[in-house]
């Protein structure tokens, strides 16, 4: 790179500082930026170190030159580096692939095997970056976790295999509409909403994982309400990325910061699809922020507000009934979520400082009401299976009852006596 500089000192060695205008890649145009750049910044100048043969004098405009190997190669180091090292840790859980040890293995969840040549077996696909977002932290008011899961062992062989390829195909559909990084923000959670969206009978498409490429083809169910889920789970990995950016410090938000810059335009693109939703997301994201930092005590305002976040979630229905009843159901899922979560992450939000719903309404005796708070996620649960009774799932009706009735008790036991973490560990490993 060549450039034209002034002189401002002359060093002892042969040396000399010289005053270089700073170079931007995003051209100065900062009203199409918005990136946050001050027209300051962008124009100042950088003083540099340049060899001086010539024997220029301080005031003396001269021309210099720079060789960019150096920082293309630093730049290889600081930001091509992790991001390969961010899809090799992905690359090997997308996909039907994890696997449990059997000692750690409670029941309904897949045994450790060896896939045969040209196959991959194991649980749907919740080891991509679903279970990244599920180490978002709760503080941050996180969105969507992966707690929504069936329990296997007690769906049958059909039901096993359309949930599997809603999954799959829930996957193409983030791909599809909103890039490929999308993909890596899929999770149990999203397939859920999407059997919920639409209960006809699916139809399957072959189509080919891009996380196995030399696997055959896997069907995979394409429909409106998988294109439905495909949208509210973009917006709210997004909006989960900026609040995590927006409640963290600098460095530790940096992640978080380069995730919601590459999503960016999936979420405009699902935030074009399913605007409504967007502004209830946004909205309830700042009460609950709020909430938050004032450190309410009170579990029911908190959790509402993130129940409210799910309940807008549903698409209005030909009956108001109906309407009525899914919102109802995702409303109080929702509500089990948030507090099953905040348990998870009582521990960790103790030793750091964060704020915890549960830690802030009961500061001393938390154990003690252990009993308590299990209560009230029953009461949620038996609240959302009384909305499933008023609703028509059709084809999608045994896997649903087997996510309330099984599914979830599962995960809230493993949550409570503390396995959660090691279990949702080992299942994110690949079948060798």
């Amino acid at each position: 790179m060549v450039q034209t500089a002034k002189v401002t000192r002359v060093l002892a060695d042969g040396r000399a500082e010289v005053a270089v205008k700073r170079q931007s890649a995003c051209g100065h145009d900062c009203s199409k930026c918005g990136g946050g750049c001050s027209e300051l910044m962008v124009s100042s100048t950088v003083a540099v170190i340049a060899a001086n043969p010539v024997r220029a004098m301080p005031g003396d405009m001269v021309t210099v030159e720079s060789s960019t190997s150096r920082v293309l190669g630093a730049a290889v180091i600081v930001y091509l580096v992790p991001f390969l090292l961010f899809f090799r840790r992905l690359f090997p859980l997308c996909g039907f692939s994890g696997s449990l040890r059997e000692s750690a293995r409670p029941s309904g969840w897949p045994v450790r095997t060896r896939a045969p040549a040209g196959r991959s077996v194991g649980p749907p696909g919740a080891q991509a970056a679903g279970h990244f977002l599920l180490h978002y932290r709760h503080c941050a008011g996180g969105l969507m976790f992966g707690y929504v899961r069936p329990n296997r062992d007690e769906l049958k062989v059909r039901e096993l295999r359309d949930y599997e390829a809603l999954y799959c195909g829930l996957c193409h559909a983030l791909g599809r509409r909103h890039g490929f990084f999308a993909r890596f923000f899929l999770n149990y959670d999203f397939t859920f909403l999407a059997m919920l969206l639409d209960g006809s009978k699916p139809t399957a498409e072959r189509k080919r994982c891009p996380a196995h490429l030399w696997c055959r083809k896997k069907g995979c169910i394409c429909a409106g309400s998988v294109d439905a889920a495909a949208d509210a789970g973009t917006i709210l990995s997004y909006w989960k990325l900026r609040d995590t950016v927006a409640d963290g410090p600098f460095w530790k938000g940096t992640a978080a910061r380069v995730l919601s810059f590459l999503l960016r335009p999936g979420y405009r693109r699902a935030a074009q699809a399913r605007p409504e939703f967007d502004r209830a997301v946004r909205s309830c994201l700042e009460e609950l922020q709020a909430l938050e930092q004032e450190g309410s005590p009170s579990l029911d305002r908190t959790a509402d507000t993130f129940a409210r976040i799910l309940a807008a979630a549903a698409l209005p229905a030909e009956s108001s009934a109906r309407t009525r009843a899914l919102e109802q159901l995702l409303y109080h899922v929702g509500r089990w979520i948030y507090l099953v979560d905040a348990w998870d992450d009582l521990e960790e939000d103790g030793r750091t400082g964060s704020y915890n719903p549960i830690a802030a309404r009961f500061p001393e005796q938390v154990e003690a009401n252990r009993d308590y708070l299990r209560t009230t996620l029953l009461h949620s649960l038996n609240l959302a299976r009384s909305a499933c009774a008023l609703l028509e799932l059709g084809h999608w009706q045994g896997a649903v009852e087997n996510i309330l009735y099984l599914g979830l008790p599962m995960v809230e036991e493993l949550v409570f006596t503390g396995r959660w973490k090691a279990v949702n560990h080992q299942n994110r490993r690949r079948i060798s």
